[in-house]
């Protein structure tokens, strides 16, 4: 290594946190203009607050920790494993990505009412593409659809977050410890973790 080199190595909890930083901004909605109050907000009120950590048990397959932090909450329905009487949220992380994972990009054809719909969802929605119209129609022509039925569970926290969620019809329910919290109806979008990767 030459002296002009320099070897930099990111803290552990650098990447987690900032993931969380981000899908605070994205849910939250922040402008640019407001970005930097927020980010002083954001880390000042975590620059106190001990994340706690917890593992799964032995019997489960899926390796990873959970780290909660003192903010709003989403569904866990692993809460038994999780020593927070507080009620806190649970942001989560997964365990490393499968290396056999097919990542090849597969364009999914819609017809031309659906892919409007969703060009302007997730202009609406989605930080990465901004304002640019050749970026979102690029991000539109990847999106699937999935179909899903009343009662039917589509994530629950703790899974892995591999899928961005636009909701075209239907009401859905957030539920956090047995008790919606939260309702989307005819609109709205989650998952937006999967988009980080």
């Amino acid at each position: 290594m030459s002296n002009n080199e320099q070897t930099i190595q990111f803290p552990v909890a650098l990447k987690p946190l900032l993931t969380d930083f981000v899908v605070h901004v994205l849910r939250d909605r922040i402008s640019s203009d407001q970005l930097p109050s927020y980010a002083v907000q954001y880390f000042s009120e975590r620059q106190n607050a001990q994340p706690y950590i917890a593992t799964l048990d032995d019997n489960t397959e899926s390796a990873g920790t959970f780290v909660t932090h003192q903010t709003s909450c989403i569904s866990n329905q692993n809460d038994d494993i999780i020593s927070d009487e507080k009620q806190r949220r649970k942001s989560v992380w997964g365990g490393s990505p499968d290396p056999d994972r097919d990542l090849t990009d597969k364009v999914v054809m819609k017809n031309p009412d659906v892919f409007q719909i969703l060009c302007k969802i997730v202009q609406d929605a989605v930080i990465y593409v901004g304002d640019d119209p050749s970026l979102v129609k690029q991000f539109v022509k990847y999106l699937a659809p999935k179909y899903v039925f009343k009662g039917e569970e589509i994530i629950r926290q703790g899974d892995e977050g591999d899928y961005f969620y636009c909701i075209e019809s239907g009401k859905y329910d957030v539920i956090v410890n047995g008790k919606k919290v939260y309702e989307l109806d005819n609109k709205g979008c989650f998952g937006d973790i999967a988009l980080l990767y």
